[in-house]
């Protein structure tokens, strides 16, 4: 989106440590296993645990955030719509979770 390579992050080990989120996520097996051996071999066992708690965190957040449906702000809902629509956020089935139950229906709880 800005014209600049993605894998460049300019971090050391940057792209190594991008794989390894990337398969951690969207992944299979053997894309995992590849990068973890990766992250094991250019910076060792510690570091393949902090990693891996990184992407474990990221990942507890973001589902935490769906189960409770915490909605954007309108301030961010509107500026991102045109972003959201292009990439297809919106369809996501997670998005369903977003809607807020009336006061009402929490007070009954």
């Amino acid at each position: 989106m800005t014209g600049r390579d993605p894998t460049n992050t300019e971090i050391p080990h940057g792209e190594i440590l991008l794989k390894f989120a990337e398969a951690a996520v969207a992944g299979g097996e053997e894309e995992m296993v590849a990068a973890r051996q990766a992250v094991l071999t250019a910076l060792g066992p510690a570091e393949l645990v902090d990693a891996a708690a990184v992407v474990g965190n990221f990942e507890r957040n973001v589902r935490v955030a769906d189960a409770t449906g915490i909605p954007l702000d309108e301030f961010l809902e509107e500026l991102s719509a045109d972003l959201r629509s292009e990439m297809g956020v919106d369809a996501f089935a997670s998005k369903t979770n977003d809607q807020q139950p009336e006061v009402e229906e929490l007070e009954g709880t």
